[in-house]
């Protein structure tokens, strides 16, 4: 799969078109085919550097993006093969109060994005 990441160094001159390995869905996890991405404010700063300028590198970057689901992984309900879906910020806050857990479950950092394919 092709993804934009930041390699090496934060800035604009450190994103890179990588290759990475077509990732599969583990239980409670899904599959997207990237249709579309935007970049907002938080995003850019993160490539800059200065959101959060300890974050381990390389990172696909960007927390917003639609697509369609191309796989499911065991126990997904929620999502057939074929649904449109857009991405949630916190990976793992569905509803219920914000936990820590949580808190550090964002896309685009500390965890990997959505820029990719």
């Amino acid at each position: 799969m092709k993804a934009i990441e930041i390699q090496n160094t934060f800035g604009l001159d450190s994103l890179k078109l990588t290759e990475r390995d077509e990732p599969q869905p583990g239980a409670g996890q899904v599959l997207i085919k990237l249709r579309a991405a935007a970049l907002n404010y938080r995003d850019l700063i993160v490539v800059q550097g200065r959101y959060n300028p300890k974050q381990p590198l390389p990172l696909i970057p960007l927390s917003d993006g639609v697509g369609e689901v191309v796989a499911v992984g065991d126990g997904v309900t929620r999502v057939l093969a074929r649904d449109r879906v857009a991405s949630i910020f916190f990976q793992k806050w569905l509803s219920g109060n914000l936990t820590k857990t949580a808190f550090r479950s964002t896309l685009g950092s500390p965890g990997d994005g959505v820029l990719a394919e």
